[in-house]
């Protein structure tokens, strides 16, 4: 291995020629020099000392978890932190919850991977422990469990034991990829772009959220406000419809009152004209017949007024002509005939 090589040359300002020879030195060592930056998932990879830790509470599952890591002991190290194991972290030395930070900094800066390993084996069942370790820790995580995580995630961004046979298969693969620094770096990369994917897709999922609900309130408010509209306009409507109604009724009525006087006043008037035409017939009917007798008893009363005067004539006076009598008899009746046509002429009248 070569010495490391100096980039940087000491120049005086006190000699000219210095100046000029020195900046052509130091030139001259700088192309020379290697200038490297070291990639950050070299980086990571060497700071990480163990190979798998695993954060469990519960020991005794029907997924029988614990047996399973038991036997991956057996060919790669795994440190078992909270009541199942001999490590803590944290206050309650498990908790995810509990100081999750001071957990989650333990695995980025010391474990290569971390067992996702769920307690039952239900379909498409994915708890926090899965989605803690692929969002905020650059640790690979290694499922267990009755989810298809390779339908619900990249399968190079993590590794499933349902891959391997046997327990120990699986350790003596990790324990080979905790020292394969290209591969282990691959797949960390492809982690964290799916990490930076999973993020975007959140935004736009997030984004698209508000806006339908933004969208779902307008046409809801819309929709509202059309239905108020609506319901206004239907009882402005019927209200119109009442007043026009009690307004036609009104008239109907009031035409109808109106017609009934009418015909009452008409009816009342005829029946007066009838009645007095019918009152004044009877009245010249009774005036007549009044006539009639009143000429009748002036014709009888005249009749025996000339058959009286006519024999105390003859008694009284032997010697009056016949001539003068008869004379007398003419005039008075001639009177009488005048009379009974008077009579006769006004009750026509």
């Amino acid at each position: 291995m070569s010495p490391p090589m100096i980039c940087f040359a000491y120049t005086s300002l006190n000699n000219p020629q210095h100046i000029r020879q020195g900046h052509i030195d130091a030139i001259h060592k700088i192309e020379q020099c290697s200038l490297h930056k070291e990639d950050i998932g070299e980086k990571i990879f060497r700071q990480k000392k163990y190979d798998v830790a695993w954060f469990v509470s519960q020991c005794d599952r029907p997924s029988r978890r614990l047996e399973y890591v038991h036997r991956m002991m057996q060919t790669v190290d795994v440190h078992i932190y909270g009541r199942c194991g001999n490590y803590t972290c944290g206050k309650k030395g498990y908790s995810m919850g509990d100081k999750k930070e001071e957990c989650l900094d333990l695995l980025t800066k010391n474990y290569k991977f971390y067992l996702s390993f769920e307690n039952t084996f239900c379909r498409d069942y994915v708890s926090e422990k899965f989605f803690n370790i692929f969002e905020e820790v650059d640790t690979i995580p290694v499922t267990r469990g009755g989810a298809d995580y390779k339908r619900l995630f990249p399968p190079e961004a993590f590794i499933a034991s349902s891959d391997f046979p046997t327990p120990e298969s699986l350790g003596k693969y990790l324990h080979k990829l905790a020292r394969d620094e290209q591969k282990y770096i691959d797949i960390l990369k492809e982690k964290n772009s799916i990490v930076v994917v999973i993020v975007v897709v959140v935004v736009v999922v997030v984004v698209v959220v508000v806006v339908v609900v933004v969208v779902v309130v307008v046409v809801v408010v819309v929709v509202v406000v059309a239905v108020v509209v609506v319901v206004v306009v239907v009882i402005l409507v019927l209200v119109a419809v009442v007043i026009i109604t009690i307004v036609v009724v009104v008239a109907i009525v009031v035409v109808a009152v109106v017609v009934v006087v009418v015909v009452v006043v008409v009816v009342v008037v005829v029946v007066v004209v009838v009645v007095v035409v019918v009152v004044e017939v009877e009245v010249v009917k009774g005036v007549v017949v009044i006539l009639l007798v009143v000429a009748a008893v002036v014709v009888v009363s005249c009749s025996r007024s000339n058959s009286s005067s006519i024999s105390s004539s003859n008694s009284s006076s032997s010697s009056s002509s016949s001539s003068s009598s008869s004379s007398r008899r003419r005039r008075r009746r001639s009177r009488c005939r005048s009379s009974i046509s008077s009579r006769q002429r006004r009750s026509s009248k």
